[in-house]
C-alpha cells in the first residue's frame, strides 16, 4: 500500500521542474554574425580613439619603456631558469644519497644466509631481469 502511494508522489516531485517557466535569457543562443562584427568594429574604434587622445610623446615613451623591460626579462629568463634547476636538484641529490646509504646498510646487516637470500631475490619492479 505504501509503495502504491510512494510511486505517484515521487513522480509528482520529479515533474515539478518540468512545469517551471523558462527564464527570459535562456534559449537565445549565440549572437548573430552581424552583432559580432558591429561589436568588434566598435571596440577597434574605441581603442583608436584612446590612442589618438594620448600625446605622441607619452605613447612612444611608454612603448619604448615596455620594449626595454621585455628585452631585459627575456635576457634574464635563462639565468633564472638555470638557477632554479640547480636549486631543484640539490634536495634530490641529498635524497638519492640517503637512499643509497640505506640500501647499503640493509645489504650489510643480518646473517650471511639472509644476505645471500636478499641478493638472489628478484625485485618486483625489475621485471626485465
Amino acid at each position: 500500500m505504501k509503495t502504491l502511494l510512494l510511486i505517484p508522489f515521487s513522480l509528482a516531485l520529479a515533474a515539478v521542474p518540468v512545469w517551471a517557466e523558462k527564464p527570459e535569457w535562456a534559449g537565445k543562443g549565440k549572437p548573430a554574425a552581424e552583432q559580432v562584427e558591429t561589436h568588434t568594429e566598435t571596440m577597434k574604434a574605441k581603442s583608436r580613439d584612446d590612442e589618438a587622445d594620448k600625446p605622441e610623446s607619452q605613447a612612444s615613451e611608454k612603448g619604448s619603456k615596455m620594449k626595454k623591460e621585455k628585452q631585459q626579462e627575456q635576457k634574464s629568463k635563462p639565468e633564472k631558469a638555470k638557477a632554479a634547476l640547480i636549486e631543484d636538484r640539490a634536495p634530490l641529490e641529498k635524497q638519492q644519497g640517503k637512499k643509497m646509504d640505506h640500501v647499503q646498510k640493509e645489504t650489510d646487516s643480518g646473517s650471511e644466509q639472509g644476505q645471500e637470500s636478499r641478493q638472489e631475490r628478484k625485485k618486483w619492479w625489475r621485471f626485465w631481469e
